[in-house]
């Protein structure tokens, strides 16, 4: 069907994966930067709702319906902006995630972010709640090289 053929499409802008659980039953999804660019907003929103979809069945599935939440991994190494998808659109998918399946991210890994991101982070973190800053971790460096190698063994689950 046409929605099937926009996410498969989109998909090979960008790869996510969904890589097993952590030992709270979450699932945790993997997303790599994007290799191409020229998403449209369609096919662009409806991968994000895809993806989502997936992980909190997963996450429902994994833990017998006893765990909401999954876990998001945002790997930025090989990131080039040119191929990131405009702002607005990024911002309409976030807002339609969040309407969608609020809270149910538990965890937010960024390895290797772009310095822009630290820096917007550290502008509006202090307008955000704990409840939300302390689900949102980076990785950078020694951290990151281990991730590369061993997805997931050091992170604190």
């Amino acid at each position: 069907n046409e929605m099937a053929e926009l996410i498969r499409a989109d998909m090979t802008r960008q790869y996510n994966v969904m890589r097993g659980h952590d030992k709270q039953n979450r699932t945790v999804m993997i997303k790599f930067p994007r290799v191409k660019s020229g998403a449209t907003e369609e096919s662009y929103i409806l991968t994000q709702l895809y993806m989502a979809e997936r992980s909190t069945a997963a996450t429902e599935f994994c833990s017998l319906g006893t765990q909401e939440r999954s876990v998001a991994i945002y790997d930025y190494n090989g990131f080039d902006s040119n191929n990131a998808p405009a702002f607005q659109m990024q911002l309409n998918a976030a807002t339609l995630l969040q309407k969608t399946y609020p809270e149910r991210l538990g965890l937010v890994v960024m390895v290797e972010p772009p310095f822009w991101l630290r820096g917007l982070f550290s502008m509006i973190s202090p307008f955000l709640s704990s409840s939300i800053t302390d689900r949102i971790k980076w990785a950078s460096g020694v951290v990151s090289m281990r991730f590369t190698v061993e997805i997931l063994w050091w992170l604190p689950f």
